[in-house]
């Protein structure tokens, strides 16, 4: 999920004869948030759910214990208790964008345009861990979330763009983000979660990528 928050009285854009061109400031915010589930197997004691249906008068509520989840046979709910998680990151992206551009050839049958622009990123970024196990509630994760702590990096973009227009038409290309700036989550705490490949995937670091795009 993304939102954008623009800035009033953005972008200001600035030209005379002494640039050759227009000078552009922009300033614009964003929030990216995504959510990814993490399953762990569940081991099964097969023997042991066998001895527990054996001794099962077949009357009374019966619960089996499966070692790392649980079913109630009268209602039918599997309850899970491993290491499976809910991982939810989000980034609140701060732009600061300068651009130049101005037009390089001059034909009748139209006229092309270049244009850069660096950006200065300032990026909050957060993740959480929800072991499925311990969710009780759907507030209880909402409140994980807002209880997580941004680490703020920063980094540079670029752009480049060339526009040809002319009388009845305009065709134009543009690569933003040039150098795919890099941006890192720090990894989490995972002492409550028992060593494997979900507690050693949450403790590295996540390295959030911008990659560069080209629109034409």
């Amino acid at each position: 999920m993304k939102d954008g928050i623009g800035v009033p009285l953005m972008p200001v854009v600035m030209g005379n004869d002494f640039l050759g061109g227009a000078l552009v400031f922009d300033v614009n915010g964003s929030v990216t948030s995504k959510a990814v589930g993490l399953s762990d197997t569940v081991d099964i004691d097969v023997a042991d759910v066998s001895n527990q249906l054996l001794a099962w008068d077949g009357v009374s509520p019966l619960t089996l214990n499966l070692g790392e989840a649980s079913l109630d046979v009268n209602t039918q709910t599997l309850t899970v208790n491993n290491d499976s998680t809910l991982l939810t990151r989000a980034a609140g992206v701060g732009e600061f964008a300068l651009g130049y551009s101005r037009q390089f050839v001059k034909r009748e049958s139209g006229g092309l345009f270049g244009g850069l622009r660096a950006k200065y990123y300032k990026v909050g970024l957060a993740q959480s861990a929800t072991r499925l196990g311990d969710l009780t509630d759907a507030e209880q994760l909402f409140q994980d979330i807002r209880d997580a702590e941004f680490n703020y990096d920063s980094n540079f973009g670029l752009d480049l763009g060339v526009l040809w227009v002319s009388e009845n038409y305009r065709l134009g290309a543009t690569v933003t983000n040039l150098n795919a700036p890099k941006f890192t989550f720090p990894g989490l705490n995972v002492s409550a979660y028992t060593p494997g490949p979900i507690a050693s995937q949450l403790a590295r670091n996540y390295v959030y990528t911008m990659e560069a795009q080209l629109k034409l």
